[in-house]
């Protein structure tokens, strides 16, 4: 995965903004790449990163084709400083616009982080768990 980058299982992503040694937090923009049989066989990728403290994330995703096709999603995870391995569960879908036949996918990232003096990446995979998240009632 390059986010600068592919996700298919595979994912790599640039900080947009420019950032101290190791400070995950920002904007994070990428590529994903997905194997056959998704929607699109290549998504843009924005990860809204916000540290809680040392080794803990939350943060908001957006993955999209266009800006008429997107779907949001809310998530936590953690950064270990050591390895440079940031894990990431997305958890609930916040919003989604796309066509009647896909649906949206929870996704769980595994990524590395590594800075070439210039621009700092995120690049790893991702596996994903399909939820219909359509709201309706209990009676």
């Amino acid at each position: 995965m390059h986010l600068l980058r592919s996700c298919s299982c595979a994912c790599m992503m640039m900080l947009a903004a420019a950032a101290s040694a190791q400070n995950l937090n920002g904007i994070w923009r990428g590529k994903l790449t997905q194997d056959a049989g998704g929607c699109y066989p290549v998504y843009f990728l924005e990860l809204q990163i916000s540290a809680l403290d040392h080794n803990n994330i939350s943060g908001n995703s957006y993955d999209y084709y266009d800006k008429a096709r997107y779907v949001r999603l809310d998530f936590n995870g953690r950064y270990n400083a050591q390895t440079k391995r940031l894990v990431i569960i997305e958890s609930k879908v916040l919003n989604f616009q796309i066509p009647r036949e896909c649906v949206p996918c929870i996704k769980t990232y595994d990524l590395s982080y590594t800075n070439n003096g210039k621009e700092e990446y995120l690049t790893g995979a991702w596996k994903g768990a399909i939820r219909i998240p359509y709201p309706g009632k209990t009676e």
